[in-house]
């Protein structure tokens, strides 16, 4: 309990009592500091001398303050103090300066204070979340805090069996579903399940969390732990490493059989003999199992007896699969923009792709090529998540193996070379939310007096807010684009605006590059820039084409040159356009 006692004391004016009881595990209480009794006293006199100087009387100062006159009596006798609201009324009748007083003996409780700007002070079981700061801490101090929670409501336990399993219990459903998604940063997948309990005589409603496949439950003690129940942690891990085939959740959909078994008939082969040479001895064993989902080692060993690297890929992919139970309406709110062509895929729960890469390859040129500054304003993404973008484009790294903390070891070179080239690079991040056009100005002509700036990005326009009342949507981005264009002309460079584009590019059938006629919600987004420039990929309509890895930047429209199509190289795993490939379309 070491940390937690000094992380409390660092707060200041408060300290860590421990309460033994035979029957129960000790108890930290954390209370204020009491002030010594002479402070105490030198208060009291102190307000007895302020009162002498007004015209009030102890008992016409207690009702022109709403208090009892024992009240005021105690406070000028030194046998209590006042509250910091009361004593801002006592001030407010005295007409006594309040910051000449300075604090209280009796200080406030910061921890107190604290978990009431958190929101958490005072909650029921029921009412209990994760603030949301938390979802921001570094992977270390994330690692530390679920740590601590899982050491106040979470199991770890081995029976004498050999079974093994990790769980945390909790009323609160929005807690539990918060802390699943935090274990996915660690590449830990779990599952929630409702149970009934019975308390104070009646049954309610809990949530359990918990995992139980050896990969997860290694990678939690390793990555995590739980503090005070090290020792069990340790017999846990070893008993995962002898019993490889524990139940998980990370299996393969059961359409995947239909792969293998196509694989089994190119072969020319009886499931008998794959069953030999997986060393199966009984028939039924080597019969699969359609009717269910596959496990990942399972799906691994039919690749390898039937010679199909496809397979083999599949089964040491990175995706997690699971199946939709229930679509719930919750209104219209502000979302990453996610599309989804057609009823094919959907994107959801920590795994999460956006349309900046393009924007930030163009600054990445500008200011590690050439070291020119570049200011980026982004009201979509945070500032650690665009460096975070940086830097995998940079080193050429997964960006998903990064978030989940699975990188082979090749890689952390890759990142430290990649973040000495980026520390030295003038990118400029300002990731708050919801600008004005004029904010952007201020800010983007500070930095361009004091870094001398030669490009401005801003992601994305539809985020930002006009000036002034408008009577619609399209007038306000009308109003936007107007003003970026005007900010382009006063600080002479470049001004990158992402956009959102309509719906209709999804909806029609044949060709669905974008057009001008797609940007969304005005046409003065047209009529403004100089440039405007699309990014299309026809593997994201057409999976089985033939252009994998290619993108098509179209210039749709250019005031001072041609229009056409520039082909380029995207490598999804870094978000990335590399090795850019020229080839005209059209007559330049």
């Amino acid at each position: 309990m070491e940390d937690f006692v000094s992380s409390v004391e660092k707060f200041g004016g408060v300290k860590g009592v421990f309460e033994r009881d035979h029957n129960r595990v000790p108890t930290l209480r954390v209370t204020s500091i009491e002030r010594s009794p002479e402070e105490i006293q030198a208060f009291a006199g102190r307000l007895e001398t302020e009162i002498g100087r007004s015209k009030w009387t102890q008992r016409g100062l207690a009702i022109a303050a709403g208090l009892s006159p024992s009240s005021v009596y105690h406070y000028v006798n030194g046998r209590a103090l006042p509250t910091e609201e009361t004593f801002e009324k006592l001030c407010s009748v005295l007409k006594a300066d309040r910051e000449a007083w300075g604090e209280l003996p009796r200080r406030r409780n910061e921890i107190t204070e604290w978990l009431k700007e958190l929101g958490v002070m005072g909650k029921s079981a029921l009412e209990k979340t994760i603030p949301s700061f938390v979802f921001r801490l570094s992977k270390d101090l994330l690692a530390l805090f679920i740590n601590r929670l899982f050491a106040c409501d979470g199991s770890a336990y081995i029976n004498q069996t050999g079974s093994y399993g990790i769980s945390f219990s909790s009323s609160s459903r929005k807690l539990i579903r918060q802390l699943q998604h935090l274990l996915l940063r660690f590449g830990v997948i779990s599952k929630v399940r409702e149970k009934r309990i019975k308390y104070a005589g009646e049954c309610r409603t809990a949530y359990e969390l918990s995992f139980h496949n050896a990969e997860n439950v290694i990678r939690f003690a390793r990555g995590i732990g739980i503090f005070g129940k090290e020792e069990v942690l340790d017999q846990i891990v070893r008993s995962a490493k002898q019993k490889k085939k524990a139940y998980t959740y990370d299996t393969v959909p059961k359409a995947f059989w239909k792969r293998v078994i196509s694989e089994k008939e190119r072969a020319g082969i009886f499931w008998k003999t794959v069953g030999e040479r997986r060393g199966l001895t009984r028939a039924k064993d080597a019969t699969p199992k359609t009717y269910k989902n596959i496990r990942r080692e399972t799906l691994k060993m039919y690749g390898e007896t039937l010679d199909s690297r496809e397979i083999i890929r599949m089964a040491g992919s990175d995706l997690f699969w699971d199946r939709v139970t229930s679509i719930e309406y919750v209104g219209e709110k502000q979302v990453y923009d996610l599309t989804v062509p057609g009823t094919h895929n959907f994107v959801a729960n920590d795994f999460i792709v956006h349309n900046t890469a393009f924007a930030l390859c163009v600054a990445r040129n500008a200011a590690v090529e050439h070291k020119v500054p570049v200011g980026i304003f982004s009201l979509e993404m945070a500032n650690h998540q665009l460096a975070q973008r940086l830097l995998c484009s940079e080193a050429r790294v997964d960006a998903h193996r990064l978030r989940i903390g699975r990188l082979p070891d090749e890689d952390w070179a890759q990142l430290s070379r990649s973040v000495g080239r980026l520390a030295e690079a003038p990118i400029f991040i300002d990731d708050s939310p919801s600008l004005s056009a004029m904010e952007i100005r201020a800010k983007a002509r500070r930095l361009q007096s004091e870094h001398g700036i030669g490009m401005v990005i801003v992601d994305y326009l539809q985020l930002m807010r006009g000036s002034g009342r408008v009577e619609n949507r399209q007038q306000e981005i009308s109003q936007i684009s107007r003003a970026l264009k005007a900010l382009a002309k006063e600080l002479n460079v470049p001004v990158i605006a992402v956009s959102q584009l309509s719906r209709a590019v999804e909806t029609r059938g044949g060709d669905r590059r974008p057009m001008l006629s797609d940007l969304r919600e005005s046409g003065a987004i047209e009529q403004d820039a100089d440039v405007v420039m699309f990014i299309y990929r026809e593997e994201r309509y057409n999976p089985d084409t033939e252009q994998k890895g290619i993108a098509e930047v179209i210039i749709g429209k250019q005031r001072n040159g041609p229009i056409g199509t520039v082909k380029l190289t995207w490598i999804n795993e870094y978000a990335r356009f590399e090795n850019p490939v020229f080839r005209r379309e059209e007559p330049f």
